[in-house]
């Protein structure tokens, strides 16, 4: 397996924080259209990095995407909205030249993200739809953290065993601090 490129850093979008790894897609998708993926690590918002989003990042270029893995900021430090403001802004800058990363004027923007950053991503796709941009082609959601009050039938029989996972509140207390 060839290795896959990946620049030290790639900023995007006015806040000198943004940063990013780029995965380029090993054997992109057929007639030349390109499929570039805004990739969002897990971490219940409060830890998970570039690093921990390489697996998974490796893996969507295999399967032919262009990635961008972000770094968004991570709670408590940056509490809500700082990473999805971010995310937005990423997912943006990205939308504005898609070509720049993909070498494709035909190019399908998704969103993906895993947990916490399956939150991330699906709150990227409804503000996309809300504000009608910018355009997206799709979403992945891995895991996403979508029930903030743990109600689901996962949450209550689940392998959690009723434990409310405890991860998840942590991740809204220091996500949200003083709620």
């Amino acid at each position: 397996m060839d290795k896959i490129a990946i620049p030290t850093t790639l900023r995007l979008g006015p806040a000198p924080g943004i940063v990013a790894h780029v995965y380029t897609a090993r054997r992109p998708l057929g007639g030349g259209a390109r499929a570039l993926v805004l990739y969002l690590h897990d971490g219940s918002f409060t830890g998970g990095s570039l690093e921990a989003a390489r697996s998974r990042s490796e893996m969507l270029a295999e399967a032919g995407a262009d990635v961008v893995a972000l770094d968004y900021p991570l709670a408590p430090e940056h509490p809500f909205p700082a990473a999805l403001s971010a995310a937005f802004e990423a997912l943006k800058a990205l939308a504005a030249k898609p070509a720049k990363l993909t070498g494709s004027a035909s190019t399908a923007l998704f969103v993906a993200g895993e947990e916490a950053g399956g939150n991330l991503a699906a709150a990227l796709a409804l503000m996309a739809r809300d504000q009608r941009a910018p355009e997206l082609a799709g979403q992945l959601l891995i895991s996403p953290m979508l029930d903030p009050a743990l109600g689901s039938a996962s949450m209550r029989d689940g392998e959690c065993g009723g434990c409310e996972c405890i991860y998840a509140k942590c991740a809204s207390t220091a996500a949200r601090p003083g709620t």
